[in-house]
C-alpha cells in the first residue's frame, strides 16, 4: 500500500511539474506536449525547433510504417517477373562464361591455336636453319604441353564454378535475397529502432520537458537544437492525399518532357567531349612512342659517329653516370654556356645527359631476348594464353 501510494505521488508530482508554465524561460505546457510526442518545439517567435536528443513518438511511429511498407515492398517482388527476368539474364551470363568463354573460346578454340603458333614458328626456325634448330620441335612441344595442361585444367574449373553458380548460387541468391531484405526491414526499422526511439523518448523527453528552456534562434547550435523552416514543418507533418501526388507527377511529367532534352545534351555532350579526349589522348600518346623511338634510334646513330670513340671512351674511363652528372651538375651547365649555349639550352643538355648516362643507355644490347629455361619459358606460355 505504502509502495501504490509513493508512486501516486511520484506521479503526480511529475505532472505538476510537467504543468508548470513560465512566459519567460520554462516551456509552456503546450510546448512540453510538442516536445514529448513530436521531439519539436513552436517557439513563441513562431518558428519550429527539433531537438536533436529527443525522438518523440511520431519519428519512431514513421519509421515503423515504412520499414513495414519497405518490408512488403520486398516480399512482394516475389509476385513481380522482373525478378525472374533478372534471375534468367544472371544464370545466363553464368552459363555463357562457363561454356562459351571456358570451353569454347578458351580451350576448344585456344587448344588447336596454340599448336598452330608454337609449331609454327618451329618450322619456321628449321627452315631458315636458326641456331639449335634441332631443339626447335621438342621445345614446341614442351610450350604447347605447357598451355594445353593449363587450358584444360583451369577452363574445365571454369566452367564447373560457372555452371554452379548459374545453377545454384545465383538462383539461390535471387530467391533469398527479397526475404532477407523483407525481414531487416520488418525487423531493423519496422521494430528494433522504433521501440529504441520509444524507450529513450519515454526516459529522456520527460525530464527535459520540465527543465527545459523555451527555444528561440539565439539558443540554436545546429546540431543539438535546430531551427526548422516553416515550408519543412508542412512538408513533414502534412500527409499528401493521392490526387497531390498525382499532381506533383503529372507536373514532373510535363518537366520531362519540354526540359528533359537539354538533360540528354549535357550527357552527349560530355560523352562527346570524353569521346575526344580520348582520341586526343591516344593521338598524343602515340605520337610519344614514336618520338621515344626515334630519340632512341638517333641516340644509337649518335654513338656510331665517326670520331666519337674517343670521346666515349674517356666518358668510361671517368665512370660517367647520372650521379656523376647530379654532383657536378652545375659545373657542367657553365661548361655547356661556356660552348655558347643559352641558359635554356645548357638545362635541357644536362636533362639528356642525365638520361642518357642511366645504365640501360650506356652500354649497347647484343640481344633482344633474355636468356629463358624451362620455368621462365613455362611462365611466358602461361602469360600468353591471356591472348
Amino acid at each position: 500500500m505504502k509502495k501504490l501510494l509513493i508512486l501516486g505521488m511520484v506521479i503526480f508530482s511529475s505532472l505538476n511539474l510537467l504543468a508548470i508554465e513560465d512566459d519567460g524561460y520554462f516551456l509552456s505546457f503546450s510546448q512540453k506536449g510538442q516536445l514529448i510526442w513530436r521531439g519539436q518545439i513552436l517557439g513563441d517567435d513562431g518558428n519550429w525547433y527539433n531537438i536533436r536528443m529527443v525522438p518523440g513518438y511520431v519519428a519512431p511511429s514513421r519509421h515503423a510504417w515504412e520499414g513495414w511498407g519497405d518490408s512488403a515492398e520486398s516480399f512482394g517482388e516475389y509476385f513481380e517477373s522482373r525478378k525472374y527476368k533478372d534471375m534468367a539474364d544472371a544464370s545466363g551470363d553464368a552459363y555463357e562464361w562457363a561454356f562459351d568463354k571456358c570451353i569454347n573460346k578458351f580451350i576448344i578454340k585456344g587448344v588447336p591455336n596454340a599448336w598452330f603458333d608454337y609449331f609454327g614458328a618451329a618450322g619456321n626456325k628449321v627452315e631458315k636453319r636458326i641456331f639449335g634448330w634441332p631443339m626447335a620441335y621438342p621445345v614446341a612441344v614442351f610450350q604447347t604441353f605447357v598451355d594445353n595442361m593449363f587450358r584444360v585444367t583451369a577452363g574445365f574449373t571454369g566452367c564447373a564454378l560457372g555452371a554452379t553458380a548459374g545453377t545454384v548460387i545465383v538462383p539461390g541468391y535471387y530467391m533469398m535475397d527479397s526475404a532477407c531484405k523483407g525481414g531487416y526491414y520488418f525487423i531493423g526499422p519496422g521494430m528494433i529502432l522504433p521501440i529504441s526511439g520509444y524507450t529513450w523518448n519515454t526516459m529522456i523527453a520527460p525530464p527535459l520537458a520540465v527543465i527545459g528552456q523555451k527555444p528561440s534562434e539565439t539558443r540554436v547550435d545546429g546540431y543539438w537544437v535546430t531551427k526548422i523552416s516553416q515550408a519543412e514543418f508542412e512538408a513533414k507533418s502534412r500527409a499528401l492525399m493521392e490526387e497531390d501526388i498525382a499532381a506533383i507527377a503529372e507536373w514532373g511529367k510535363m518537366l520531362s518532357q519540354n526540359l528533359g532534352k537539354y538533360g540528354e545534351e549535357r550527357v552527349k555532350a560530355e560523352l562527346e567531349c570524353n569521346r575526344k579526349v580520348k582520341e586526343a589522348y591516344e593521338v598524343s600518346n602515340k605520337r610519344k612512342e614514336q618520338l621515344n623511338k626515334d630519340e632512341a634510334d638517333e641516340y644509337r646513330k649518335t654513338l656510331d659517329l665517326p670520331g666519337n670513340s674517343e670521346l666515349l671512351s674517356k666518358l668510361k674511363g671517368i665512370g660517367f653516370s647520372n650521379y656523376i652528372i647530379n654532383e657536378n651538375y652545375a659545373k657542367v651547365k657553365k661548361a655547356l654556356m661556356d660552348k655558347k649555349m643559352s641558359d635554356e639550352q645548357a638545362t635541357k643538355a644536362c636533362e639528356l645527359l642525365r638520361r642518357y648516362s642511366r645504365p640501360e643507355y650506356r652500354h649497347r644490347k647484343t640481344g633482344s631476348k633474355d636468356k629463358t629455361d624451362p620455368v621462365t619459358e613455362s611462365i611466358e606460355v602461361l602469360k600468353n594464353t591471356e591472348k
